[in-house]
């Protein structure tokens, strides 16, 4: 990797990932809800709340399939170099996809997790254009509900693909398989977990 290619990542890697990773564990447990991330700057083509997710979850142990808008030089030398991380080259292997909406991979092919070990299953990155906690006109809107959702969350996200929407509100793995998602733009985050019940608003 050359120097160019070569970009800084967190200043205070140790506390920078915790702060990251709280955040991450607030999303997962209250689907829906759109927090910041702070501590890094744009990857190429990657948002910094990706990098920085990137960077606090993935290291030596895993393993990340990249979709094609950051399957580039740049992105997998860096992730390389800052996580450690393998870069799997069939998503079915994978730990993680990190991906847009318009390069997922097979969903029904992805590890769900096991009985078990329903923890064992794929988690998507996904980098979007919209996220916002209310209903927007040029969005696709969902209605969350279920655990850590008081009554239910509003979501707009943009774009949207066919396959994750039909993922979402079907549910075919059946609880407590699935796979988990978290979703980035602009700096923020929001996840929706495989204990999530989704519908159209």
């Amino acid at each position: 990797m050359t120097q160019a290619q070569l970009q800084a990542g967190f200043e205070y890697p140790v506390r920078q990932a915790q702060q990251t990773f709280r955040t991450l564990l607030t999303a997962m447990s209250e689907p829906g809800r759109v927090l910041g991330v702070q501590g890094c700057q744009n990857l190429a083509s990657l948002d910094a709340a990706g990098f920085a997710i990137c960077q606090t979850l993935l290291d030596s142990d895993t393993s990340v399939w990249l979709g094609d808008a950051f399957a580039n030089p740049v992105i997998s030398d860096n992730l390389r170099f800052h996580c450690g991380t393998c870069l799997s080259s069939l998503p079915q292997q994978a730990d993680f996809i990190l991906s847009t909406m318009d390069s997922l991979p097979d969903l029904m092919s992805l590890r769900c997790g096991h009985a078990e070990y329903p923890d064992q299953s794929t988690t998507l990155f996904i980098q979007v254009a919209r996220l916002e906690a209310q209903a927007h006109p040029l969005s696709t809107v969902l209605a969350l509900k279920g655990p850590g959702i008081e009554n239910q969350h509003i979501l707009s996200i943009a774009p949207m693909s066919d396959v994750l929407f039909d993922y979402l509100i079907e549910r075919p793995h059946g609880f407590p398989l699935g796979l988990d998602l978290v979703l980035f733009c602009e700096g923020r985050i929001t996840a929706i977990p495989r204990t999530t019940h989704v519908e159209e608003y």
